[in-house]
């Protein structure tokens, strides 16, 4: 246990019974604009009903939680459904989507489970029905029993014939079996069979196609072969598997009478992937000539479609050095082959292109993946008829303006939040009664990967780190004009922090050396100070903060130790500190020891900071997500024998509120998870008992907080949660709230 025996004893924690804040309104931050969705989105997959379209994919816009979402597209290429569907959305791992229409409404299949690297992982099938209006029209629906590997894989692993819908998947619980589940055209299940017992990929594709009077099921085995067997129109197996060919990935296709099967076999002694081709009959019976179509270094994926009088293979190709990639479409007629080369500007894959296509007859429509990484999009491409080239091509997967680790501080006059929208800061002025008067936000800097902001008692402040750097900007309270900004080249490595005085703003960073470093900028100068190393040579450190007391400063950072490679290792020796003077003048070259993690920390939070006027407050979370606190003297001592605890959470903010110092943190042993609240605890200045109250901010909240106090006493804190609105659909937008510990009083009024 941390010991508590020194003048600063923290009672116990108490959470209030009163309703959560009835009298002290969450204010959204900002105003939403249409943007595109943030974080990455993959596995496509798209179906028809014969007249528009409708495409779903797997999409990582909510934090924490895997999502599928969709949208309708008609034929004139209007997107209805700009913001897109939510179709469903869990706290687990989800595969990738399929999608058909089964004559009455879209079936969306997927996977939902625990990851595969788990011995204990469990993973079920699943399904939604969406109707032509795009409504969702009931919950998703489990159609397998729980067991282990019953997954769906990729591949358009679903089919219909009008009156059933038959999903093929992986059974893992029957000896890796191919299975089918059989459902009505309601979407209740009506039988489950097991089809083959085979040897199947990791990851199998599996495909499926239907005519009024069969279904065909094809897959690839760990082996590399490939296997089909056919199915009556009510979904029950005909005869056994036949061998298809050598290869994975394979996909199916039916004229409305025989099937084809396209799939992909790697030549690794020639460095390239075949794609090939085979007929087959209803009932497998009969079977067609292997052909191959088509050969290249790199082909990725492939959709095969029956368009009117012909199939066409469509796929995605390496097409220029950096890794653009065109469309690869072949004609088959009559079992001849040409080249139909789909055009439109090559793009650059986020990974590698999985492109999709989907016909209604007449059109084409064509889908894939864009960008990389937290802004990969999705990228659509309608051709008319047999034109070779798009009619239209746009974008698909908008949303609202997503927030991420927003901060605030307050003024006399209102507040001044600042927040990262894909890498690009976004600030507002909110004036006393919470609203926000920039719109949708100030756009600060582009590129920056994280954000401070203070009050120095005439402007805002805003520290942002861009491209290893950091730039101050001094914001007008007034106007919202940037008044003064310097550049300081930081060579920053991980963190900074900021802190004001009326002369000066100062800034505090680790950087590749392993050094923590504080310089001081002014309004007035276009150029910052030369940095002064805190951190000793010896001392690998890293994450620091900073406050000012009215007169000096105190820096504090996480001690680590370095690993085999010269970096930081990922292990908290100590919370160290030193004081600074107001010229940059190091006073405590021999740093202090805040606190010690009982045991060494994996992926230490940097501490938080805040004074009144006199002293300073360090808050950091140690072992085992715990909150401490230990007062450092204007002195330079540090109070009493061991930090005293205030609760269990990650990531603490501390703030003085005038009173008390007010300390927010995400609450709970593994406060990681969203659905962990927000808690705003009480702290003595002086270390004198008080009664102290542990009080719920938010719940449900996915960011750490920030909390700046108030020039009337109260406490702002800002924070992200999931907003479910028709504009967000699980994005994450700032919040605030301002909270008075005594009276509770409405501090905010709309």
């Amino acid at each position: 246990m941390i010991k508590t025996r020194c003048p600063f004893v923290l009672l116990a924690l108490i959470v209030l019974a009163a309703p959560l804040f009835a009298d002290s309104p969450e204010i959204q931050v900002g105003s939403t604009v249409r943007s595109p969705a943030p974080r990455g989105r993959d596995y496509l997959a798209a179906a028809t009903d014969g007249r528009e379209f409708f495409l779903v994919w797997y999409d990582a816009r909510t934090p924490g939680r895997s999502t599928i979402m969709g949208t309708r597209v008609k034929r004139s290429g209007e997107v209805l459904d700009p913001l897109g569907i939510r179709i469903t959305s869990v706290p687990a791992w989800m595969s990738a989507p399929t999608v058909v229409w089964d004559g009455a409404a879209y079936v969306v299949v997927w996977t939902e489970g625990t990851y595969y690297g788990d011995h204990q992982a469990k993973s079920e099938v699943w399904i939604s029905r969406v109707d032509r209006e795009g409504r969702v029209l009931a919950a998703p629906r489990r159609i397998t029993e729980s067991r282990t590997y019953a997954a769906t894989t990729s591949g358009v692993y679903a089919a219909s014939n009008g009156s059933v819908t038959v999903i093929a998947h992986r059974d893992g619980f029957h000896s890796n079996a191919v299975a089918i589940a059989v459902l009505d055209r309601e979407g209740n299940l009506i039988r489950r069979e097991a089809l083959a017992t085979a040897s199947l990929d990791f990851h199998p594709t599996i495909s499926v196609a239907a005519t009024p009077t069969r279904f065909v099921v094809t897959w690839g085995t760990g082996e590399s072969q490939l296997f089909a067997i056919a199915l009556s129109s009510d979904g029950r197996a005909i005869g056994i598997p036949a061998e298809i060919g050598a290869g994975e990935a394979p996909v199916i296709a039916t004229d409305g009478t025989s099937f084809t099967i396209v799939w992909q076999r790697w030549m690794p002694e020639a460095d390239k992937v075949m794609l090939m081709s085979r007929r087959v009959e209803g009932e497998l019976a009969q079977l067609g000539d292997v052909q191959t179509l088509a050969s290249g270094k790199r082909i990725y994926s492939a959709s095969l479609l029956w368009h009117g009088d012909r199939y066409e293979i469509i796929a995605g190709y390496q097409a220029g050095p950096q890794g653009e990639f065109g469309l690869l479409s072949i004609e088959l007629r009559d079992g001849q082959k040409r080249d139909w080369l789909r055009r439109g500007e090559p793009v650059f894959p986020f990974d590698y292109p999985h492109p999709i296509a989907v016909t209604n007859g007449s059109d084409v429509l064509v889908a894939y993946g864009t960008g990389e990484g937290y802004s990969a999009e999705i990228v659509a491409r309608m051709y008319r008829g047999s034109s070779l080239d798009p009619a239209m091509q746009q974008l698909l997967t908008w949303s609202g303006n997503a927030h991420s680790r927003p901060e605030i501080t307050a003024s006399a006059s209102g507040y001044f939040a600042a927040w990262i929208e894909n890498l690009t800061v976004y600030a507002t002025r909110i004036d006393a009664n919470g609203n926000s008067l920039d719109g949708r936000g100030l756009q600060i800097a582009e590129e920056a990967y994280g954000v401070r902001v203070a009050f120095d008692g005439t402007n805002y402040v805003v520290a942002t780190n861009e491209s290893l750097n950091i730039t101050v900007r001094y914001i007008s309270p007034a106007t919202g004009a940037t008044v003064a900004r310097v550049h300081i080249p930081a060579q920053l490595r991980l963190s900074f922090s900021l802190a004001v005085s009326p002369e000066a703003a100062y800034v505090a960073w680790d950087a590749f050396d392993n050094r923590v470093r504080v310089t001081r900028v002014s309004p007035a100068s276009e150029t910052a100070d030369l940095p002064l190393l805190v951190s000793p040579a010896e001392m690998p450190s890293e994450q620091p903060a900073i406050a000012w007391n009215g007169s000096m400063l105190l820096v504090a950072w996480n001690e680590t130790e370095l690993a085999p490679d010269g970096l930081p290792s990922l292990d908290t020796l100590h919370i160290r500190g030193a004081r600074v003077s107001s010229g940059l003048s190091l006073l405590d070259p021999a740093p202090m020891i805040v606190a010690t993690p009982r045991v060494a920390r994996s992926l230490p939070p940097g501490p938080s900071i805040a004074s009144n006027g006199e002293d300073w407050l360090v808050v950091s979370e140690l072992d085992e997500q715990q909150i401490v606190a230990r007062r450092v003297l204007r002195s330079g001592i540090v109070e009493g024998t061991s930090a005293s605890r205030i609760g269990d959470g990650v990531a603490p903010a501390v703030t003085w509120d005038g009173t008390r110092y007010a300390v927010a943190y995400k609450a709970g042993p593994d406060g990681l998870v969203p659905e962990h609240p927000v808690l705003l605890g009480a702290v003595s200045a002086t270390g004198a008992l008080l009664p102290m109250r542990r009080t719920p901010v938010a719940a449900e909240v996915v960011s750490p907080p920030s909390i700046a106090g108030t020039a009337s006493g109260d406490v702002a804190i800002i924070y992200t949660k999931v907003s479910f609105l028709p504009e967000h659909l699980g994005l994450e937008r700032s919040y605030f709230r301002v909270m008075d510990f005594d009276q509770r009083r409405r501090a905010v009024r709309r």
